[in-house]
Order: structure tokens, then C-alpha cells, then sequence
């Protein structure tokens, strides 16, 4: 549950900086860095609940980052396989089927 209220919290200091940021390169890195860290809160979160893991353990944070990494490198191996797959596919659209 404080998880919850830390990134509520980190998200409205965000939306502060945000705000009074002038330059759009730096609105543009913001923007990028609140996307990493919401998408590694929600895929953590997703990766690591069904594991009984205690966060107070060095050994079971080790297993928790491992976990994470290892599903990270599955999702980029899925990706190079749908990637691969696509660039097989014949794109060509100037034929007509039959001809």
C-alpha cells in the first residue's frame, strides 16, 4: 500500500516540474522518464506478484532483480522473433493476387 503512495507522490512532484519547465527538450525527457518508470513500476508489480519474496532479504531482492531481468530478456527475444517474422512477410502491394 505505500508503494502505491510513493508513486502518487513522485507523480505529482513530476507534474510540478513539469509545469514549470520552459524549455520542450527538457518537458520531453520528463515526459520519457515518467513513462520508464511507470512501465518498470507496472511490469515489476506484474512480474513479481506471484513470487513470495521479502523485501528486507539482500538474497530476495537478488531473486526479484533476476526475475525482472530475466522476463525483460524474454520480452526483447519476443520481440526480435515478431520482428523477424514481419520483415519474412511479402510486402510487396503493387501486385494483385493472381496476376
Amino acid at each position: 500500500m505505500i508503494a502505491y503512495w510513493i508513486v502518487i507522490v513522485a507523480l505529482i512532484v513530476l507534474a510540478f516540474a513539469f509545469i514549470r519547465m520552459r524549455h520542450s527538450r527538457h518537458k520531453l525527457y520528463l515526459i520519457l522518464l515518467v513513462f520508464l518508470l511507470l512501465f518498470v513500476y507496472i511490469t515489476a508489480t506484474k512480474v513479481l506478484s506471484g513470487q513470495d519474496l521479502s523485501w528486507r532479504s539482500a538474497s530476495d531482492i537478488g531473486k526479484a532483480i533476476k526475475l525482472y531481468v530475466t522476463w525483460l530478456g524474454s520480452v526483447a527475444n519476443n520481440f526480435k522473433d515478431i520482428i523477424g517474422h514481419a520483415i519474412k512477410l511479402d510486402w510487396n502491394f503493387n501486385q494483385t493476387p493472381g496476376s
